[in-house]
């Protein structure tokens, strides 16, 4: 009997090159490994196109009436959503023919609202190279993976002083009627302290309407919502998995599509959500052009607040945003502990993308992310949370408070009050962003009191008057409590004076006593509180100038600063003994910087650079030398390197 083990090997083969774009073996097919894709259409998606559509009523036909306006609106806003339906399949018509037969599976998602585009699952690159020929196709990019930002603070924030407020219908500010999202892994909707807040979700990783958190990540950020917006309504959307994960965000995206058109019909009346909650985060830093951005941005100018984590990347320094948080109109959150202080972990701006020929300041604003007490699985709780995951819920709790506080209020509203009414740290603004978020501070907006120190970059030391402006923001001047002055050498702030009564530029503090004080850079704020509750403050770096005195004639140092910080500028007083000022030359040398030489009696010298990294100091000399008796005196000086500046 003829052995047929050969032609059916062949025959075997031969089904499966033909069917190769079809059929998976290991993850790998026969012309090469299926990856999942997404390919963005050439038209704009329907929010956008709604954005443009509004623009143009506004400024091009401006005759119209209002009635008019909204029939010419309605009119092609369904032309344009019919069209792009259109658009959609024939797509997928042609897509379909490059695929070939038996290849419906690869539909995987579909886009329109916050989005134009579709999923393609399970196609090998070979395909994706002829579809990208498509003319409708504007460009086809792999999924980007996407996982959790993991890392007593209500009352930092001030949210308990909004509670006692009332909205329009009477109802204390709590967020009642506000719904906030929360993409994450799921809620325990189960959990006592969760319960009645939950609303109900829908699980993106497994596809069915069961939300439950099996990570604990979800669970901890709605915890602290709720803590800020004690009635607010919770909406549970699981778009990352049992480790936290999403592979290729596209349940990120389908969640954020969902949020802004639930039943997916181009009309947004249907809308519920009024908050989107990301402590999330992609694993490389972000671009403002990435799909996901784009649609954080579609879905705020759709009528959501959007509020994302900078990411936990803060040890790798400037432009370590991750997206969303990088999203042009997120409101991106970063992290302090309870001292106000800036989390080493929390990610830094600025966000540089387009060939870095474009620059945006995040994160926007910080919140309280180190040691946070919330909700857990299983009615558990947890004390120790840390990270710019569990700062973004309360902004997203705060957005909640606001919303029912000012129901007319736009996404851009809320995000301006948040912003704008934050405490400002003094850290630098790619850093902090506006400073530390502030409840009451945003409820009162833009009726805040204004804090300004008007003084020199440096003093000489001595006694000195303290300058700047004191208001109350509402227009009486009785509504001030109080302002407080404090300094910071190094680690803690003393208070140096307390006010009570508005100052119009005038002097705060007068005769304030620095000739104890180290010389060098030194920190002065402002604080001003008000009735309200509310409270603004300004902080400047001043430098201490320190002073060197020395009498001629008899060769004696009777002032003595210590070592100088480096480039920073100190003075050199020569006098007799009986104190009559003498004129002399002096010259100021140090290793590997420029000697400086200066003729008076008062002179006023810049103090060089260390230069070397691993140094703490470098060792310089001053000479005076007065040529009339060629009296000559010489004196040894250190410069600090500037790794021991305040922060």
């Amino acid at each position: 009997m003829q052995n047929k083990t050969p032609s059916l090997i062949l025959v075997v083969l031969l089904i499966f090159s033909i069917s190769s774009q079809c059929f998976v073996v290991n993850g790998s097919v026969f012309q090469g490994e299926l990856k999942t894709y997404i390919v963005e259409f050439k038209d704009l998606c329907l929010s956008e196109f709604r954005v443009q559509l509004e623009e143009k009523i506004k400024n091009v036909y401006t005759s119209l009436s209002g009635k008019s306006a909204n029939e010419f609106f309605n009119k092609n806003y369904e032309e344009y959503k019919n069209n792009l339906l259109s658009v959609h399949e024939t797509a997928k018509n042609e897509i379909f023919q490059v695929l070939g037969k038996n290849c419906e599976k690869v539909f995987y998602k579909e886009y329109k609202s916050v989005f134009n585009g579709i999923v393609l699952k399970d196609v090998s690159e070979k395909s994706i190279e002829m579809i990208k020929k498509l003319p409708f196709v504007k460009q086809i990019s792999e999924g980007q993976k996407y996982k959790i930002n993991r890392e007593e603070s209500v009352s930092l924030i001030n949210a308990d002083y909004v509670w006692s407020k009332k909205d329009s219908e009477n109802n204390s500010i709590t967020g009642k009627n506000i719904t906030v999202a929360i993409l994450d892994t799921g809620i325990d909707y189960y959990h006592v302290d969760l319960k009645d807040n939950y609303i109900g979700g829908v699980d993106f990783i497994n596809g069915d309407d069961n939300p439950i958190d099996d990570e604990g990540h979800g669970t901890i950020c709605a915890g602290i919502v709720k803590a800020v917006a004690p009635n607010v309504k919770i909406y549970a959307m699981k778009v990352l998995d049992e480790n936290g994960e999403s592979e290729d965000g596209f349940e990120v995206i389908s969640a954020i599509e969902e949020a802004v058109d639930p039943n997916g019909d181009g009309d947004y009346s249907d809308q519920f959500i009024d908050v989107i909650s990301l402590s999330l985060g992609s694993t490389e830093p972000g671009d403002p052009d990435w799909r996901i951005c784009k649609a954080v941005d579609n879905a705020f100018n759709a009528g959501i607040v959007v509020v994302a984590s900078a990411g936990n990347n803060g040890y790798d320094g400037p432009g370590s945003i991750r997206a969303p948080g990088c999203a042009v109109n997120s409101i991106c959150v970063g992290a302090t502990d309870k001292d106000d202080n800036i989390a080493y972990f929390s990610s830094q701006g600025p966000v540089v993308w387009d060939n870095k020929t474009k620059e945006m300041i995040k994160p926007d604003v910080v919140a309280p992310g180190v040691n946070i007490n919330s909700t857990y699985l299983n009615n558990g709780s947890i004390s120790n949370a840390q990270g710019t995951s569990f700062s973004t819920p309360f902004v997203s709790g705060m957005a909640a408070l606001l919303l029912q506080a000012y129901p007319q209020w736009e996404p851009t509203d809320v995000k301006n009050a948040i912003k704008e009414s934050a405490i400002d740290l003094g850290f630098d603004e790619n850093i902090q962003g506006k400073g530390r978020i502030d409840v009451i501070n945003a409820y009162y907006y833009p009726k805040l009191p204004v804090a300004i120190l008007d003084t020199p970059d440096s003093f000489e030391k001595g006694f000195i008057d303290i300058k700047g402006t004191v208001k109350s923001g509402t227009g009486n001047h009785y509504d001030v409590l109080s302002y407080s002055l404090y300094h910071k050498k190094h680690s803690d702030w003393e208070k140096i004076y307390e006010g009570y009564d508005e100052v119009n530029d005038g002097i705060l503090m007068k005769n304030w006593n620095i000739t104890s004080l180290s010389t060098g850079p030194n920190k002065l704020k402002l604080i001003v509180k008000t009735i309200n509750q509310t409270s603004s403050n300004d902080i400047k770096i001043v430098n201490i100038i320190g002073t060197i005195t020395i009498l001629l004639d008899t060769g004696t140092i009777i002032e003595n600063p210590g070592p100088i910080y480096e480039n920073t500028n100190f003075v050199l007083n020569i006098y007799n003994s009986d104190y009559t000022p003498v004129n002399a030359f002096a010259f100021l040398i140090a290793p590997f910087s420029v000697p400086q030489i200066k003729y008076s009696s008062h002179i006023v010298f810049k103090a060089p650079r260390v230069l070397n990294p691993y140094s703490s100091e470098k060792q310089g000399k001053i000479i005076i030398i007065k040529l009339s008796d060629m009296k000559k005196i010489q004196y040894n000086i250190n410069f600090l390197n500037c790794f021991c500046l305040i922060t």
